[in-house]
């Protein structure tokens, strides 16, 4: 299982304001939900997979909620999230 240090935490390797609902793409370890947040359909992508992940599809999650995981995508039909890059990622959208 990979460590996760308070720097990552703290989002020091940046992400991603996310507030439209075009696709987005990165490598992201976590998504903070800004404002109270539907998702489109088939997303997030996590890996590893997410037991039952259909259930996400259209999902309304809360303003403070987080999701943990390896995120590689996501479109939102309505909301705002932000998208906490992976340490040392490759993908840095616009870094």
């Amino acid at each position: 299982m990979q460590q996760v240090s308070v720097k990552n935490l703290a989002a020091e390797s940046g992400g991603e304001y996310v507030d439209d609902t075009a696709a987005h793409t990165g490598d992201w370890m976590a998504m903070l939900v800004v404002t109270d947040t539907v998702l489109g359909a088939a997303n997030p992508v996590v890996q590893p997979a997410i037991t039952n992940y259909a259930a996400l599809d259209g999902a309304s999650l809360s303003a403070g909620f987080v999701l943990y995981g390896n995120i590689t995508s996501i479109t939102l039909a309505s909301g705002i999230v932000q998208m906490i890059n992976t340490p040392l990622s490759k993908n840095r959208n616009g870094a």
